[in-house]
């Protein structure tokens, strides 16, 4: 289960960095990834408050603005990298 989330962790972040570069993203799966992020980081938030499951709510509600808004490349790249990182360890993880 891990490694699913961590290879959706780091689609997540591949899709803020196809914004940075300014690739026509579909919005349902922008909206998917999004409302994954949101859900995984609000249960993850009840169970134990950390940082990171706080940050993947942010990521979720900056994705569904990404929709209607642009956003300062540095913004995008932060989220993406961190995204691409923590996804990165879950599959390393054993």
């Amino acid at each position: 289960m891990v490694k699913i989330l961590g290879l959706a962790d780091c689609m997540a972040g591949a899709i803020f960095f196809a914004n940075v570069l300014r690739a026509d993203i579909p919005i349902t799966m922008m909206l998917f990834f999004a409302l994954y992020l949101i859900i995984k980081g609000g249960i993850f938030i009840l169970n134990s408050f950390d940082a990171g499951s706080a940050l993947d709510v942010a990521g979720g509600i900056i994705l569904i603005l990404l929709i209607f808004f642009s956003m300062p490349s540095a913004v995008l790249i932060s989220f993406g990298a961190f995204l691409m990182l923590k996804g990165g360890a879950s599959l390393l993880s054993a």
